[in-house]
């Protein structure tokens, strides 16, 4: 695909994501926008597991609840995120969500709410914060419910797009994706980087000069907010 030639072709301004496989930024008035998944995930049987011996669980993506089954839930249940919240509900379980949806808000408000143990269910990836803040301060325990690696082809496809300037915003909605794809944003390109959050905005390479703006609410359904915002 000549991507030059392709981008005179919409009259809407263009946008990329990296969101996974089946997942989407959904459709946006005024906006042309498509997804290229740069990641393959795979649930994995974490075998049997003593939640009892838990006060509470985190379920930090829609993934980590997807993956992951229980018989029975301990008192309290955390989530990282309206959309992960939203599989939960659908689930008859009614999460704890903290104010902003990060790992900082996270581990504020767990220390806050006074627990004293906690299960963590995650991918293999992602950051450390949460971790590193209470594991001296209470028992904590991390499941990987899903493995996430990386797809050369869709990360491929992913640098001929961001080296050719062809989108008018790149969309990264995961610090592991930034990880990845910074490195080949473009400083002749005019585009705008839209993060999701401030420890996916920490892992954008800075030895690029492009504008990044970062969401106020750290979900999906903020960077809609964003993108209708900059109409």
């Amino acid at each position: 695909m000549n991507l030059q030639e392709d981008s005179k072709r919409y009259q809407k301004r263009r946008v990329i994501s990296f969101r996974p496989e089946g997942k989407s930024l959904g459709e946006v008035e005024g906006f042309h926008i498509i997804n290229i998944p740069i990641e393959r995930t795979l649930c994995v049987n974490v075998g049997p597991i003593d939640v009892k011996q838990f006060e509470a669980i985190v379920f930090m993506s829609e993934k980590s609840v997807e993956c992951f089954t229980v018989d029975r839930m301990p008192e309290k249940v955390y989530a990282i995120g309206s959309e992960t919240a939203l599989l939960l509900k659908a689930k008859g379980i009614v999460p704890i969500v903290p104010e902003t949806y990060d790992s900082k808000s996270l581990a504020d408000r767990i220390l806050k709410d006074g627990i004293s143990s906690l299960l963590v269910i995650r991918s293999n990836k992602g950051n450390s914060y949460l971790r590193d803040k209470l594991q001296g301060e209470i028992k904590y325990k991390e499941v990987n419910s899903y493995i996430i690696e990386n797809d050369e082809k869709g990360v491929e496809k992913a640098k001929e797009y961001l080296e050719s300037c062809w989108a008018d915003y790149i969309v990264f909605t995961s610090s592991e994706t930034a990880k990845v794809l910074s490195k080949y944003l473009s400083d002749r390109c005019n585009y705008i980087v839209i993060s999701i959050g401030p420890f996916t905005t920490e892992s954008i390479e800075r030895k690029k000069e492009v504008k990044i703006i970062e969401s106020k609410e750290h979900s999906i359904a903020g960077i809609r907010k964003l993108l209708q915002d900059l109409r």
